[in-house]
C-alpha cells in the first residue's frame, strides 16, 4: 500500500514577479512552493507525487526536473481520469492545497492519522482564503483520502476541480477531522502563498528561524551566521549550491598541495575560501534540497580534509619536523576512536555526513601557524582542536535508537 500525494498547481499568482504565472511556482528560499511541498511529502513517506495542472509552463517543467534529480517521483496530471490511472486500489492519497506552506509537524500529523482524515482550522479573519468545511471550520490544506472517495474518480467531470471534489466527497462521507490552531495562520507558519509578498514573508521567517548551523565550532560560531546574512541573494541563483560545493571540494586539495610545498599565503587563502564555501553550502542546503551527487561531494570533501591532515602529519613526522611519526599516529588513532565511538552510539551526525574534522577550523589554524612559524606546528595545534570539534558535534547531536547513521 503506497502513499501518494496530489499537489495542485493551478491557481494564478496574484502579484509579484509577472514571469511567475502560478502561485505554486513562487520561489521561497531557493525552491518553488510546489518543490517544497513535494520534499515535505517525501519526508513523511510519499512515494509518488501527482501534480494537478491545467497547463504546464516551462517553469513547472524545470521544477519537475529538479525534483526528479533529487530522487523524487513526480508526474503531472490534468484530470480525475489521469489520477485514477496512477492510483492503485490499495493506495492512500494525500491531498495538498494549491500553494500551501505548512510546518513539518502538520505533515507528520496527517501522515500518522487514520484514513480518511481532514485537517481543519477554525473560521477566522486569518483563514478566509481556505476552503470552507462547515459553519465553524475550514480546510487547513492537508487531507488523507480513503478508498470510498477514490472510487468516485472516474465519475468526476473533467471541468470540475478534482482536488476539491475529492475533499468535499470525503467530508460528505463522514471523514473525521483534526483541528489545528488558528494562530499558525496568524503567524504565517501555515499559509497559502498567493503572491510574491507572501513568499517573501515566509522566506524571511524561515531564514530568521534557522539555528546556528552545523559542523564544528568555527562554522557554528562565525561562518554560518555570516552566510545566513547573505542567504537570500545566494538562494536566488540556482547554481549557488553547486558552485559552493565544488569550491569547498577543491580548496582542501589546494591547501594540502600548498602545505607540502610550504607556501603559507596559499594555505591561508585556501583555508579561508574553504571555510566560506563550506559554510555557504551548508546554509544553502538547509533551505534547498540537494541532488544526490552534491550530497556525495559534501561527504567526499570531509574525507579529503581528513586525509590531508593524515598525509601532512606523516610528512611532518620525517626529518626536521617537531613531531615524530609515532606521536602523530597516536593522535590519529585517537581521532579514529572518537569517530567509531560516535557511530557506535548511533549518533546522527549533521548535514548527512560527518563534519569531522571541521574544515574551516583545521585550515585556518594551519594557515595561521604557517604565517607565524611553520605549518608543521599548525598540525600539532590542529589535531587536538579537531578532536574538540568532534566532541562538540557529538555532544550537540541527539542520540537516537535504531539503525540511524
Amino acid at each position: 500500500m503506497a502513499l501518494m500525494a496530489l499537489l495542485a498547481a493551478q491557481s494564478p499568482s496574484t502579484g509579484g514577479d509577472p514571469q511567475v504565472a502560478l502561485s505554486a511556482l513562487l520561489p521561497i528560499a531557493g525552491m518553488t512552493v510546489v518543490e517544497r511541498q513535494a520534499e515535505a511529502a517525501a519526508a513523511i513517506g510519499v512515494t509518488h507525487a501527482l501534480i494537478l495542472v491545467d497547463a504546464i509552463p516551462a517553469a513547472l517543467v524545470a521544477a519537475c526536473d529538479r525534483m526528479r534529480a533529487r530522487g523524487l517521483t513526480v508526474t503531472t496530471v490534468r484530470s480525475a481520469t489521469d489520477i485514477d490511472s496512477h492510483v492503485a486500489a490499495s493506495d492512500r492519497l494525500l491531498l495538498v492545497a494549491d500553494s500551501l506552506h505548512a510546518p513539518s509537524f502538520a505533515w507528520a500529523t496527517i501522515a500518522a492519522s487514520p484514513v480518511p482524515t481532514v485537517l481543519t482550522v477554525a473560521d477566522s479573519p486569518a483563514t478566509t482564503a481556505l476552503e470552507r468545511i462547515d459553519a465553524q471550520s475550514r480546510w487547513a490544506g492537508l487531507a488523507m483520502i480513503g478508498r470510498a472517495a477514490l472510487d468516485k474518480l472516474p465519475e468526476i467531470p473533467d471541468d470540475w476541480d478534482t482536488l476539491l471534489t475529492l475533499l468535499r466527497g470525503s467530508v460528505q462521507d463522514g471523514a473525521p477531522t483534526i483541528g489545528c490552531d488558528a494562530t499558525l495562520f496568524e503567524r504565517g507558519d501555515l499559509t497559502l502563498v498567493a503572491d510574491g509578498t507572501g513568499a517573501d514573508l515566509v522566506e524571511l521567517r524561515m531564514i530568521g528561524e534557522r539555528g546556528d548551523g552545523e559542523g564544528g565550532l568555527v562554522e557554528r560560531a562565525i561562518l554560518a551566521p555570516l552566510a545566513r546574512a547573505v542567504a537570500r541573494p545566494m538562494l536566488r541563483h540556482d547554481a549557488s549550491g553547486r558552485i559552493a560545493r565544488m569550491v569547498a571540494f577543491a580548496t582542501p586539495i589546494v591547501g594540502m598541495a600548498a602545505a607540502l610545498y610550504n607556501y603559507p599565503i596559499a594555505i591561508m587563502i585556501a583555508g579561508t575560501v574553504s571555510g566560506v564555501a563550506t559554510a555557504a553550502a551548508g546554509v544553502i542546503s538547509a533551505f534547498r534540497a540537494e541532488p544526490r551527487w552534491m550530497q556525495q561531494m559534501a561527504a567526499a570533501t570531509q574525507a579529503i580534509v581528513l586525509a590531508s591532515i593524515m598525509v601532512l602529519g606523516w610528512v611532518a613526522g620525517d626529518g626536521e619536523a617537531p613531531i615524530g611519526r609515532a606521536a602523530w599516529l597516536s593522535m590519529a588513532a585517537s581521532l579514529v576512536a572518537v569517530l567509531l565511538l560516535a557511530r557506535r552510539l548511533g549518533t546522527v551526525l549533521p548535514n548527512r555526513s560527518a563534519q569531522l574534522p571541521d574544515p574551516p577550523m583545521t585550515f585556518m589554524i594551519l594557515a595561521g601557524a604557517a604565517i607565524v612559524a611553520d605549518w608543521r606546528w599548525g598540525l600539532i595545534i590542529a589535531t587536538p582542536m579537531a578532536l574538540l570539534a568532534i566532541m562538540w558535534t557529538v555532544m550537540r547531536t541527539p542520540v537516537v535508537s535504531g539503525d540511524a547513521v
